[in-house]
């Protein structure tokens, strides 16, 4: 896969950008939230227990979009997800995760829009919490709130797994050499999930240039909100409600410029000699002038 280079000018229509989205029925910005309510209702997930699905009145699970930045808070988007070897969730668990946060500083009117929409998750949350602490959906980002967001590796298979199965891409998610039997012991009951990922040209990001092309990207996101229960083990009380953003799909609108900062210190090769800084156009009126390089230490 091929990166723009370096030098690529950044353009990015803030304006276009939100006129097309408030075309959208989905742009959460936009909901009332006063009668939200009346297009969006919780239901029994019956997939998992004690779970609840945003859905439709029709019964479907209701897709919700937003824009904003992906921060550089937390990403957990190499191949691995948030799996650690040193908790309990099993591999076939984990999630790819980031932080969505207001993109204000790319257009106002956008950024007013996600601090409409983060209303509205809260509107959503007290809708369907059955207890005061609403967990893990939204967090604090440079003082501003900001949303978690999700993405399952792996889905429970609905049929026997067939090795020489040409459309199975599980054992070909590139882990590392010293996590493939993670794979190997998922392979039977799971399969990995079709990434939806796709980059400033509609082009489908591969796993392991995720991180890279997503930290520092304006995106458009579509999720569907998810409800758990928690109640301490052997209680029927309950100690608070777990709400997941779980990603649809993500699509790149302004490209991150994070590669593109370059140390001039970090030459390719060292060995040419050291980086000498240019001499400054001119000085502040009552300062030395420039007078060149600093002579080395043993001058």
């Amino acid at each position: 896969m091929s990166f723009p280079a370096n030098n690529t000018e950044v353009t990015f229509d803030g304006s276009a950008v939100r006129a097309a989205c408030v075309q959208r029925s989905d742009y959460l910005a936009m909901m009332d939230p006063q009668r939200i309510a009346e297009h969006l209702l919780w239901k029994e997930n019956l997939a998992a227990n004690n779970s609840d699905i945003l859905c439709t009145p029709d019964g479907n699970p209701a897709c919700l979009m937003a824009v904003g930045v992906v921060a550089a808070d937390r990403p957990q988007l190499e191949p691995l997800g948030n799996y650690r070897p040193q908790f309990e969730a099993p591999f076939s668990d984990a999630k790819l995760m980031f932080t969505l946060a207001n993109p204000s500083e790319f257009d106002r009117q956008l950024g007013a829009d996600f601090d409409r929409m983060v209303h509205n998750l809260t509107v959503l949350q007290h809708l369907g919490g059955k207890s005061k602490a609403h967990l893990y959906l939204l967090t604090k980002h440079r003082d501003r709130m900001a949303v978690r967001c999700g993405f399952p590796l792996f889905s429970a298979r609905s049929s026997p797994y067939v090795a020489e199965d040409p459309t199975d891409y599980t054992l070909a998610h590139p882990v590392a050499d010293q996590h493939k039997g993670l794979l190997d012991g998922v392979v039977k009951t799971h399969q990995i999930n079709p990434y939806c990922f796709y980059d400033h040209a509609n082009r489908l990001i591969e796993p392991p240039y995720l991180k890279q092309l997503l930290v520092g990207a304006v995106v458009e996101v579509v999720f569907n909100l998810q409800h758990w229960v928690i109640k301490p083990r052997n209680s029927n009380v309950i100690s608070n409600d777990t709400f997941t953003a779980r990603v649809v799909q993500v699509r790149v609108l302004r490209r991150s410029t994070a590669r593109d900062v370059v140390n001039p210190f970090q030459s390719p090769d060292r060995r040419t000699g050291p980086y000498v800084p240019p001499l400054p156009a001119f000085t502040a009126p009552g300062t030395r002038g420039p007078v060149g390089p600093s002579p080395s230490l043993g001058a």
